[in-house]
C-alpha cells in the first residue's frame, strides 16, 4: 500500500470528539508544603479526529505534547475530563494487552496473551512457534521473561499484540526496539494489517518510520492538534518548527 494514499469513501473506525484529559494533583495535603499548590495538568486539549478503517494514522509531536495521553484515551486507559470517543471495535493499545508476566517463560506468555486477543487454546499453541520466530526469541521460549532483556520482551509484547487481526490497534513508540531487521518486519506486518482493513495508530518520534508506515500524520501541540495531512507535508513543517525552536534557545 502506498504510504500516502487515502481512504476518503471508507466507513469510519474511531471518532473523537472534543476531547479533554486532566492530570489533578494529589489532594493529600500532609505529603507537602501548604504553600506549595499542585495544579492541574492539562495533557489533552479539545480534540477531534476521524480515523477511516484501512488508515495508518501517525501522532507526532514534542515531548508533553500529550501524545500517549492522547494514545490511552483513546483506548479507555485513562479517564476523560470532556467529550466523548466512539469506535467500531475495542482499541487495542500494544504494549499493555497482553499483560506480560514475569515469572512465566516465553512460550506461556505467548499462549495466555494470544488466548487474551480472542484465540482458543488450540489455536494458540498453533500460532505460537511463528509468533517466537517473529520475535527473534525462539531459542529463549523456555526461560522465565526475568531473564530477558527489555528488548526481547518488546518484540514480543509486538509479535504477540500483532498475531491476530484487530479492528484498531494504537502503537506507541513499539518500533524503536530491536535492530533494523526487526523493525523492517514490524512495519511490513503493520502495512499488511492496514490493507486487511484494520485501522494503527501510531506515536512515535521516529519520522522515517511515519513517513514509510503512516497514510495520514497528526502533529500535536500543547495537547492540541496544530496540524493533519500527508505524512510529508506535516513531517516537514514539524522539522521546521523544531529547528527555528532550537535556533531560538541557541540564540
Amino acid at each position: 500500500m502506498d504510504a500516502n494514499s487515502t481512504h476518503p469513501l471508507a466507513p469510519v473506525a474511531l471518532r473523537a470528539e472534543g476531547v479533554h484529559v486532566m492530570y489533578h494533583p494529589e489532594r493529600r495535603r500532609a505529603f507537602r508544603a501548604e504553600s506549595k499548590k499542585a495544579t492541574a495538568v492539562h495533557a489533552v486539549k479539545g480534540v477531534n479526529l476521524e480515523i477511516r478503517e484501512g488508515e495508518v494514522v501517525g501522532i507526532i509531536g514534542a515531548n508533553g505534547s500529550g501524545k500517549s495521553s492522547l494514545l490511552m484515551a483513546l483506548a479507555g486507559l485513562l479517564p476523560i475530563e470532556e467529550g466523548r470517543v466512539m469506535a467500531v471495535a475495542y482499541p487495542a493499545l500494544l504494549g499493555v494487552r497482553p499483560a506480560i508476566r514475569r515469572h512465566l517463560t516465553g512460550m506461556d506468555n505467548v499462549i495466555i496473551g494470544c488466548m487474551a486477543l480472542g484465540l482458543s487454546r488450540e489455536e494458540a499453541y498453533e500460532v505460537a512457534p511463528r509468533v517466537l520466530r517473529f520475535a527473534g526469541v525462539d531459542t529463549h521460549a523456555d526461560l522465565p521473561l526475568r531473564t530477558w532483556s527489555s528488548g526481547m520482551k518488546a518484540r514480543l509484547v509486538f509479535a504477540i499484540s500483532t498475531s491476530v487481526q484487530p479492528k484498531i490497534l494504537l502503537v506507541d513508540e513499539v518500533l524503536a526496539v530491536g535492530d533494523a531487521e526487526f523493525r523492517k518486519r514490524s512495519i511490513r506486518r503493520l502495512r499488511a494489517m492496514s490493507e486487511s482493513a484494520g485501522t494503527v495508530i501510531m506515536v512515535s518520534h521516529k519520522m522515517q518510520q511515519i513517513r514509510k508506515v503512516c497514510t495520514r500524520v497528526i502533529w500535536l501541540h500543547d495537547g492540541e492538534i496544530r496540524a493533519e495531512g500527508k505524512p510529508k507535508g506535516i513531517i516537514n513543517m514539524y522539522k521546521q518548527y523544531a529547528k527555528v525552536l532550537a535556533d531560538e534557545m541557541d540564540a
